[in-house]
């Protein structure tokens, strides 16, 4: 996945033509493969590409337009550690 960065906004990537892979250069994109790359955007939350902009825009959001909470694993990534339980 690409790291954009910025969980707000979808960033232009290149994914190559012959096995999907997204690069942030469409140098790269183009050195991948034998296949030509194609344009895609890449959500700014989790870096999934899409083909459209307004499907990455969408991609982490619920049915207000909100961005969905971050997961455990996303916590952890950021330094949050887990409190245990009490018993």
């Amino acid at each position: 996945m690409i790291d954009t960065h910025d969980e707000t906004k979808p960033t232009r990537v290149w994914c190559c033509g012959e096995c999907g892979e997204p690069h942030r250069w469409q140098d790269a994109a183009v050195e991948c493969c034998t296949n030509p790359p194609y344009e895609a955007w890449a959500c700014g939350r989790c870096g999934e590409p899409h083909t459209e902009h307004d499907n990455a825009r969408l991609c982490c959001v619920d049915e207000r337009g909100e961005p969905l909470p971050p997961s455990a694993a996303e916590l952890e990534a950021r330094g949050q550690q887990r409190l245990p339980l009490p018993a």
